[in-house]
């Protein structure tokens, strides 16, 4: 399986599920890059868009117990500008990052389309489960995430 470079809202979610189930073990690069290694942080667009998504449903969508802690809530906000700069001087321009965000944190999808999970209760359980994360998590993955060499690819991130 391979996940494409232009993935949207509901193809993260569904490449979230394959990611539950060990079925990701490669990714499709992006143009010029190195392909991913076999497993573990090698992918820095892979962790943004679960950054950029949980980050979306964290502060969008009614989480009830599962609401992020402000701990939390602020690593993923950390998160999303840490790999930002990374984006920006790597070669990515303003267009291209905003254009990233929001296809995948659905930028551009109402919050009661968002806040569904396109109705698949295993996607749902999976971006709670990253909204739960312990801060500390957060800020070990995104470092890690910004410590892979070169352009941002996609790579493997869980």
């Amino acid at each position: 399986m391979s996940l494409p470079k232009q993935t949207t809202l509901f193809g993260l979610l569904a490449a979230c599920m394959l990611l539950i189930s060990g079925g990701l073990s490669n990714a499709q690069e992006t143009e010029n890059s190195v392909p991913a290694e076999s497993s573990g942080m090698n992918g820095s667009m892979c962790w943004a868009a679960l950054v950029e998504l949980t980050y979306q449903v964290a502060t969008r969508c009614d989480l009830g117990e599962d609401e992020p802690s402000d701990d939390a809530l602020m690593a993923y906000k950390r998160a999303r500008a840490d790999l930002a700069a990374k984006f920006l001087t790597s070669g990515w321009d303003t267009e291209r990052l905003d254009k990233f965000r929001n296809e995948q944190g659905g930028g551009g999808v109402p919050d009661e389309h968002l806040c569904t999970f396109g109705g698949d209760p295993e996607t749902e359980g999976f971006i709670r489960d990253l909204a739960k994360l312990d801060s500390k998590v957060i800020v070990e993955n995104t470092q890690a995430a910004l410590a892979v060499p070169g352009k941002p690819k996609w790579g493997d991130c869980l």
